[in-house]
């Protein structure tokens, strides 16, 4: 027995239709002494707009072999009507030239098509002399849709509700995305702050982000978390034991980066290197001088003290100053005293109280360099309720009473003038 239909194909006329060409299954047992048709849908409701797709399938449930033709090469026509019994589509168009001829062999079914109908009506309009076609959205409770095979007496039916209009979409989810601040150069027998800073993809921090860290080396505490307000998640490293002159390299990794409503767009990794405790190294310290919260718009400094392994202060230091945003200003200077350096930013003007992540990295030739990461906060000013500054409305006030004082001393004048 032949498991493959028998079909002559001419032409494919349109992407809304496909041929299921695959294995056959058997028909469904019964007491039909004829090939007959069934035409099913994917769901038994829909909402407004959304895609209907219909399966029509020819069930052979006889011993005998039955050949069809067609010389108009249209297999079937399919037809929409709504639960008023009004008919709403008929896109006969849709199964011209596609096959002359299907073969059904005993007890076997074939799926001769698929059509997908997106609920809306072809409309003509003649624009700047020529025909131009519109789809408009078609709306009903509901469908009857029938197919009809063709040139054969066989055909069937199918209902579907329409439910309404579809639900709204679901949030989009924000992103998730992990970085790893930690000291590059690290001495054996120290412990350092590991900082994993997450923000979502508008540079916004992430508060109650599930965060995981794993070192390959050494140990880290506590290796999981939550972020904070600032969407930090804070830890401490304790490196492995490094003898002699070797120094090894330890990656530190995020293993897990998750929150309800996010998706992780990327985790981060460091590498960092542990050297013996005699090694020379840089540390800094930084100082406020005028506190760590700002107005936006105003300007801060901050004291920066580098010294070496035995508290010694360090001159002729380079730095590198950053910042994760691009709106801070920061400018780095030499004071007087060795050692001492002055960090000047200037703040950008701010929609809401925001918090700024400055990052400082020191170096000099024979030294490990050093590294420092410090937040200030940039407070929105807001204006009044009429929107005008307190400057202006006092620049107005004081040209309003100097006016009105010279309209009255020219008054005084005036009328002393008078009385001589």
């Amino acid at each position: 027995m032949s498991t493959t239909p028998r079909i002559s194909i001419v032409l494919l006329s349109s992407l809304f239709l496909f041929l299921a060409i695959g294995p056959l299954v058997h028909a469904p047992e019964g007491d039909e002494t004829s090939p007959y048709m069934v035409v099913t849908t994917d769901k038994d409701a829909y909402y407004l707009g959304e895609p209907i797709v219909v399966n029509i399938t020819l069930i052979n449930p006889t011993a005998d072999h039955y050949e069809y033709g067609f010389p108009s090469s249209c297999h079937y026509d399919i037809s929409f009507y709504n639960l008023s019994d009004d008919l709403v589509y008929a896109p006969h168009w849709i199964c011209a030239a596609i096959l002359t001829s299907i073969h059904l062999d005993p007890h076997e079914s074939y799926m001769i098509g698929q059509y997908v109908w997106n609920q809306t009506v072809r409309r003509y309009e003649k624009v700047e002399d020529r025909w131009v076609v519109f789809y408009d959205p078609a709306f009903s409770d509901g469908y009857r849709i029938v197919v009809e095979l063709s040139g054969h007496d066989i055909s069937d039916e199918e209902v579907i509700e329409i439910v309404g209009p579809p639900p709204p979409p679901p949030p989009p989810k924000k992103a998730l995305r992990g970085e790893i601040l930690a000291p590059a150069h690290i001495i054996s027998g120290d412990t350092v702050a590991v900082v994993i800073s997450v923000r979502d993809e508008y540079g916004d921090p992430v508060q109650g982000a599930n965060v995981s860290v794993n070192p390959n080396l050494g140990k880290l505490t506590p290796a999981s978390g939550l972020t904070d307000a600032n969407g930090r998640f804070l830890a401490s490293f304790e490196p492995p034991e490094v003898e002699n002159n070797n120094s090894v390299a330890v990656f530190i990794m995020i293993t897990d980066l998750s929150k309800e409503g996010h998706v992780t767009d990327y985790q981060s990794y460091a590498i960092n290197w542990v050297y013996p405790a005699h090694t020379k190294v840089l540390s800094l310290s930084v100082l406020s001088f005028a506190g760590d919260v700002v107005r936006e718009g105003d300007q801060t400094a901050f004291l920066i003290e580098v010294r070496d392994g035995s508290q010694s202060p360090v001159s002729d230091v380079t730095f590198n100053v950053s910042s994760d945003s691009e709106d801070l200003q920061l400018e780095i200077s030499l004071m007087e005293e060795v050692g001492k350096y002055r960090l000047q930013i200037a703040t950008p003007e701010v929609r809401d109280d925001t918090t700024f992540l400055v990052q400082i990295y020191a170096s000099k030739s024979e030294y490990l360099g050093g590294f420092e990461a410090f937040e200030i906060v940039v407070l929105d000013v807001e204006e009044d309720e009429t929107g005008v500054s307190e400057l202006l409305l006092y620049t107005v006030g004081f040209s309003v009473a100097a006016f009105a004082g010279g309209i009255l001393a020219g008054h005084l004048i005036a009328t002393r003038k008078r009385k001589k």
